[in-house]
C-alpha cells in the first residue's frame, strides 16, 4: 500500500512538474533577441512578478535572456542601471522621487509589488521584556519598543525606510527611540538573530517565517495586515530602469513589461501553479513556511504594470512624512508609462497627460 502511495506521488510530482514545463517551453516562445540583465540585491519574495516572468517562460516568450545579477547590496542596484552594467533593477518607488531629486535619468516602467514589505519581528526575549502581544494598537507597540536594537538590511533600504516613516509618523526620532542595526541580507540578518546580536529585526519573507516557524520570535508589527495606515495605496517595489536605456533599448524594455504584465496575469489565474513555480528560488525553506509565505505574497504582488498617477501622489505624501517641505513630484518625471501602456494595449499615456 505505501509502494502504491509513493508511486502516486511521484506520479503527481510528474505531473505538475510537466505543466510547468509547458508553461516555460510553449509553442510561442521565440529564438532570443534581447539579453535584459536585471540588478538584485538578494533573494526576497517581493520580486513576485519577476520571478514568475523568469520561472514561468514569459520572458523567453517575449524574446528575452534574463542575466539576473545579484549584486549583493540595495546602494549598488541604482549605480549599476545609471552606469549601463544593469538595464532595470526592482526599487521602491520613493527612491524614484531621490534619483529625481538629484537629476538621475532614473524612471519607474513597471508596478511590482503593492503592500510595504514591513514586518518588525522581536525575540523571544524582547518579547517577554516589552510585553508587546498581537493585540495592543500599533502606538502600543511602537511605544514598547524603545531601546531595543533592529536589524536591517543596509541604511537607506526600502524596509528601513518604512520602519523610519513609521516612528516619524507619531512623532518620534527613531534614532532616539531604537538603535537601528543595519545588518546585511537574510542571512545575516537570521544569525543576528538567533546569536542575540540584535532584538528584532525588519526584514521581508523568508526571514520573519523562518523565525517564527523556528520558534524564535514572532512578528509584532505587520504591514501586510494594513495596520500601518500612513502607507495604504503606496507601492513598495517597482522596476526601474535609465531614460538612456529606454533611449537606446526601447524594444527590449517594452517586450520585458509584456512579459511581465502576462505574468501577473498567470499569478492570478492560476495560484497553486505558480507558488509551485517559485519554489525552486526558496528549496531551502521549510515547505509550510514557503506555503504560507507564497501566499501572502502572491495576494499583494502587484496586478497590473501600470503605476497610476495616484500611486505616485501617495508615495508623494509618505515620502514627505518628516521632511520640511512637501515632496513635490510629476507623474512623468518618476514614471514612464509607455511600457506599461503597451503591455495593456492602451493608448498613449502621453495623451492628457
Amino acid at each position: 500500500m505505501r509502494h502504491l502511495i509513493r508511486k502516486s506521488k511521484i506520479f503527481a510530482c510528474l505531473l505538475i512538474l510537466c505543466g510547468l514545463t509547458g508553461v516555460a517551453n510553449s509553442a510561442d516562445t521565440v529564438a532570443p533577441k534581447y539579453t535584459l540583465t536585471i540588478a538584485i540585491s538578494g533573494e526576497t519574495l517581493v520580486y513576485f512578478p519577476l520571478y514568475v516572468a523568469r520561472a514561468g517562460g514569459f520572458f523567453e516568450r517575449e524574446g528575452i535572456k534574463v542575466d539576473w545579477v545579484n549584486v549583493g547590496a540595495a546602494s549598488r542596484q541604482t549605480p549599476a542601471v545609471m552606469g549601463g552594467s544593469a538595464d532595470v533593477t526592482p526599487l521602491s518607488l520613493f527612491h524614484m522621487f531621490d534619483a529625481e531629486s538629484k537629476g538621475l535619468k532614473l524612471v519607474a516602467i513597471s508596478d511590482l509589488f503593492d503592500a510595504t514589505a514591513l514586518q518588525v519581528v522581536l525575540t523571544n526575549k524582547a518579547l517577554k521584556s516589552t510585553g508587546i502581544t498581537a493585540s495592543m494598537s500599533l502606538d502600543e507597540k511602537i511605544k514598547r519598543l524603545k531601546g531595543l536594537q533592529i536589524g536591517t538590511s543596509a541604511p537607506g533600504s526600502g524596509t528601513e525606510t518604512a520602519f523610519r516613516k513609521m516612528l516619524i509618523a507619531r512623532g518620534i526620532d527613531p534614532d532616539k527611540w531604537v538603535q537601528l542595526r543595519p545588518v546585511g541580507g537574510a542571512a545575516p540578518s537570521l544569525a543576528a538573530f538567533q546569536n542575540g546580536l540584535i532584538d528584532g529585526v525588519v526584514y521581508a519573507a523568508p526571514v520573519p517565517e523562518i523565525i517564527e516557524s523556528k520558534g524564535l520570535g514572532r512578528t509584532v508589527i505587520d504591514g501586510f495586515t494594513g495596520e500601518v495606515p500612513e502607507v495604504a495605496g503606496v507601492p513598495f517595489l517597482v522596476l526601474a530602469t535609465s531614460r538612456d536605456t529606454i533611449q537606446k533599448k526601447g524594444p527590449m524594455i517594452n517586450a520585458a513589461v509584456a512579459a511581465i504584465a502576462k505574468a501577473m496575469a498567470f499569478t492570478q489565474q492560476h495560484p497553486e501553479e505558480t507558488s509551485a513555480m517559485l519554489r525552486q528560488y526558496f528549496q531551502n525553506t521549510d515547505p509550510a513556511v514557503y506555503a504560507k509565505m507564497a501566499d501572502s505574497y502572491r495576494k499583494a504582488s502587484a496586478r497590473s504594470p501600470l503605476i497610476t498617477p495616484q500611486q505616485v501622489a501617495n508615495t508623494a505624501r509618505w515620502t514627505g512624512i518628516g521632511e520640511t517641505h512637501p515632496v513635490d513630484a510629476k507623474y512623468l518625471d518618476i514614471v514612464d508609462p509607455e511600457p506599461a501602456r503597451l503591455a495593456l494595449g492602451q493608448t498613449s499615456a502621453k495623451q492628457g497627460q
